[in-house]
C-alpha cells in the first residue's frame, strides 16, 4: 500500500509540474513573436519585389515575412557551392546571395530601423524553375544589383528577416 500511495503521490507531482510549466507564470517562458507580412509590393535597387500571404509562425525576436517572393515577376535565384560532390543541381548561383542586403533593404521600406539579426530561407527548393530567375550580387564597387538568370535549378519561396531582439 506505501508503494501505491508514493507512486500517486510522484504521478501528483509531475501532473502538477507539467500543468505549472504548460500554463504557469509567463515570466519563465522566452517572449515569442508572431512574423508579419511585408507589404504585398515594394521596390528595391529598381526591381518590383512581390510578396503573397503568409502562414504565421512564432519567434524569438520581430521577424518579417515575404512568401511566395517575386522579383519583377521571376522567383529569386537560390543555391550554393557544394565544391566536387558531383551534384549538379542548386550550384549555379554557387551560394553567392545577397539574401541579408535584401532584408535589410525591405526592412528600411517598412521603417524598420531595428538592426537584422538573421535571414531564414525556409521554404526553397532545388528543383527545376521553368520561369527566369533574378538574383541580387554585390559589385567590385560594392553596389548591388539585380542579374537575370534562365530558367535552372533553384528559387526560393519564403524568405524571412529577424531584427535583433532588445534584452
Amino acid at each position: 500500500m506505501d508503494i501505491l500511495r508514493g507512486g500517486l503521490y510522484v504521478l501528483l507531482f509531475l501532473c502538477v509540474s507539467l500543468c505549472y510549466y504548460a500554463f504557469g507564470d509567463e515570466s519563465s517562458h522566452p517572449e515569442r513573436y508572431h512574423d508579419e507580412s511585408f507589404p504585398q509590393k515594394m521596390v528595391v535597387f529598381g526591381r518590383i519585389i512581390t510578396c503573397g500571404n503568409i502562414t504565421q509562425g512564432l519567434f524569438p525576436s520581430k521577424t518579417w515575412t515575404c512568401a511566395d517572393i517575386s522579383v519583377n515577376g521571376a522567383n529569386l535565384a537560390y543555391g550554393y557551392n557544394i565544391g566536387s560532390l558531383g551534384v549538379v543541381e542548386c550550384q549555379e548561383t554557387k551560394g553567392k546571395h545577397e539574401f541579408a542586403t535584401l532584408c535589410r533593404e525591405l526592412l528600411s521600406i517598412i521603417g524598420v530601423k531595428t538592426p537584422l539579426w538573421a535571414v531564414y530561407i525556409p521554404k526553397a527548393t532545388c528543383g527545376k524553375d521553368p520561369r527566369n530567375r533574378a538574383i541580387l550580387t554585390k559589385t567590385s564597387n560594392s553596389e548591388f544589383i539585380w542579374e537575370d538568370r534562365e530558367p535552372g535549378f533553384g528559387y526560393i519561396h519564403t524568405i524571412q528577416c529577424m531584427v535583433k531582439h532588445d534584452l
